[in-house]
């Protein structure tokens, strides 16, 4: 993983990420690199069929 960027999330709103990654399946939030591949997947002609489909890169939330 790479440097905590949990402080730049929670400024203004204290307690912002640890409620995010306690109510989030996989109990924390995404790193960069690990959103790049949905980003690369819909940036390219892999989903050019892709239409009206919501892509959830989100550690699980939705899927409770």
């Amino acid at each position: 993983m790479g440097p905590d960027r949990s402080h730049q999330a929670s400024v203004g709103a204290p307690g912002l990420v640890a409620e995010i990654e306690r109510i989030t399946p996989m109990g924390r939030m995404a790193e960069p690199e690990e959103i790049a591949g949905a980003a690369l997947f819909l940036a390219t002609q892999a989903s050019d069929m892709v239409t009206g489909h919501i892509l959830a890169v989100d550690g699980g939330y939705l899927a409770q």
